[in-house]
């Protein structure tokens, strides 16, 4: 995040806290579970999954992906208390980035912003097309990187082959969240087998994946 001393939490539609890196919750908290968001044709039609916080000119703000309806929304950072999260409201959506003929699928886990360029990547682990995106501001898509290609050349460069390379590149469809260090221009990915055992109790399925930016 931009500021170091402290990060941000979905807990998909409900609340969102801030916490210091050594985990102390700060006083404080929004509510995305509040009346209104999540009914039909509200701010919020499925779950907001991923999120990043962002200083624009001085002011805080919370990007957050809906994971059903290929958006993304900005709302203000809202203060509040621990006993009681500030309501977020439609009202209060700054801005929309509708995404909705630019990608094939609907399931948009994180995203993250690179500082460098102000563009987002987005994170869409839909079943058989997983991927990370770079999109601009406006939601111009301009890439994509094919999560399951990538699976499979990292199993073959680590000589994986038949129903082991299967299973290593079946893991890469379960993209759960991306970060990029600013410093090395490089994009994290975390994968995962969503503990269903699918690779076997003596498999690690769960496994962050560098690709340079």
């Amino acid at each position: 995040f931009p500021s170091h001393d402290k990060a941000l939490l979905s807990t998909r539609g409900a609340l969102v806290r801030e916490i210091t890196p050594d985990g102390v919750f700060v006083d404080g908290g929004i509510n995305f579970d509040a009346p209104g968001l999540f009914e039909l044709n509200g701010a919020f039609d499925r779950s907001a999954v991923g999120m990043v916080h962002a200083v624009e000119n001085g002011q805080e703000f919370i990007y957050v992906t809906d994971f059903g309806e290929r958006l993304i929304r900005k709302v203000p950072a809202l203060t509040g208390s621990n006993a009681a999260p500030a309501n977020l409201t439609e009202a209060q959506v700054v801005s929309t980035i509708a995404l909705q003929s630019a990608l094939p699928e609907s399931r948009l886990q994180d995203l993250t912003i690179d500082s460098l360029t102000g563009n987002f990547f987005v994170a869409d682990d839909a079943s058989g097309n997983a991927a990370i995106y770079e999109i601009t501001p406006d939601g111009t898509v301009l890439g994509a990187t094919d999560m399951l290609a990538l699976g499979e050349k990292l199993g073959i460069e680590q000589g994986f082959s038949g129903q082991a390379l299967t299973d290593f590149v079946n893991k890469f469809a379960d993209l759960e969240g991306i970060s990029i260090d600013p410093a090395t221009r490089t994009l994290y990915a975390a994968i995962d087998d969503d503990g269903v055992g699918q690779f076997g109790l003596d498999y690690i399925g769960r496994q962050v994946v560098a690709i340079g930016l």
